[in-house]
């Protein structure tokens, strides 16, 4: 939640710090698919593309294997990563 918030206040490389930390301590895929979507929007905001789209397509990969939530993963979270793919992937086509 603080990187989120570091992230919305445009404090993008203190939220990649608190990201990468995140992933660390939970790396399962259920629970680190809100830390790359975040990762992504983070890096956008360095205006750094190529990182941000790598961690898209990570994002992207785990959402789209199903057609609904899958296993595991907290309904907040997934919601949460969709709309944060869904404002990465808008933000990088333009």
């Amino acid at each position: 939640q603080r990187a989120a918030l570091l992230c919305r206040e445009g404090k993008h490389e203190e939220a990649i710090s608190f990201l990468e930390r995140s992933l660390q301590a939970a790396p399962e895929p259920e629970r680190s698919v809100i830390t790359w979507a975040w990762l992504a929007r983070a890096h956008l905001g360095l205006g750094n593309h190529e990182a941000a789209r790598l961690w898209l397509e990570k994002t992207a990969s785990y959402l789209d294997q199903s057609a609904s939530k899958p296993e595991g993963i907290h309904l907040h979270n997934w919601l949460e990563s969709q709309i944060l793919h869904h404002e990465v992937e808008s933000s990088l086509a333009q």
